[in-house]
């Protein structure tokens, strides 16, 4: 297992990382990034809110978020990271977190699950350091709220909202999914899960493989940022092609506007007016 240190990050959090090269990706706790996934899920926090985190791997975001919300759920299959998992939320005497050790999937079953890591996965692949089998449950099985959910399944996402088809009727909770189309995979699951759940959801992109996913019909203020950024990010977008700062916005309140103007006031507008939020929604 090689030898373990107990660091602390910058944004004062305390980690077990061990010294192995099977273990690399426990320091990447030490690293605050993924900012804008973190913060959208901070932003949709409160104190009598349980966030369940699908694929808690180490926990970072499971012992970062721990203080915003009532109750964390960490859902882990991988015996070697729970085992980091449970020593990170002790080191950092969190008494609100439930640890459960299984996988997430649509039916209740057992799979193999093919180490790797941060990126273990339940789809078959060549290169792994271990084949371990594991326990697949359904989220209806497993918990009985979720106000918001982060995915991060290795490409099994499509399956874990399957299984949670009573939390998401019943609960309409927030939900990230790091979507892993992007990693060679060739499953194509985004734009299916897109299509199970865009009729209830407004889709928001974080950045280029974290989506989030908003309930219709909810308060969106705390996500305005959020919403923002998708707009922030065009204008840079155009600024980098040569074009026009403004070219494809909506022609309203901002005219006349210098950019860093309009990117402070931008998140008051995108909430209470539908052009921009339905202009920022991915489909």
């Amino acid at each position: 297992m090689g030898n373990a240190l107990v660091c602390e990050s910058c944004d004062g959090y305390r980690w077990y990382v061990r010294e192995h090269p099977r273990f690399s990706h426990d320091g990447s706790t030490l690293q605050f990034r993924e900012i804008s996934t973190y913060r959208a899920l901070r932003d949709a926090s409160s104190k009598d809110k349980v966030f369940v985190d699908i694929g808690s791997h180490v926990g970072y975001y499971t012992v970062r978020l721990a203080k915003y919300y009532k109750k964390v759920v960490a859902i882990e299959p991988n015996p070697y990271s729970i085992q980091a998992l449970k020593e990170n939320i002790r080191l950092n005497n969190l008494t609100n977190v439930e640890v459960i050790e299984c996988a997430c999937g649509d039916v209740e079953s057992e799979a193999v699950l093919y180490d790797r890591g941060a990126m273990a996965t339940l789809l078959p692949v060549v290169e792994c350091w271990e084949r371990i089998k594991v326990k697949v449950k359904p989220l209806d099985d497993l918990v009985e709220k979720a106000d918001v959910i982060k995915i991060d399944a290795e490409a099994y996402e499509e399956k874990v909202l399957l299984g949670a088809k009573r939390i998401l009727s019943e609960c309409k909770p927030v939900i990230i999914i790091e979507h892993h189309d992007f990693r060679g995979y060739n499953i194509d699951s985004e734009p299916r899960i897109r299509n199970q759940i865009l009729r209830d959801y407004w889709a928001i992109e974080l950045n280029t493989i974290h989506c989030l996913y908003i309930p219709k019909g909810v308060d969106l203020s705390p996500f305005k940022q959020q919403i923002a950024d998708v707009w922030i990010k065009r204008v840079l977008d155009n600024i980098q092609k040569g074009l026009p700062w403004y070219y494809g916005l909506p022609h309203t309140w901002w005219w006349g506007f210098e950019p860093t103007d309009f990117f402070a006031e931008l998140p008051n507008h995108v909430v209470k007016e539908k052009e921009w939020l339905e202009g920022a929604v991915k489909r």
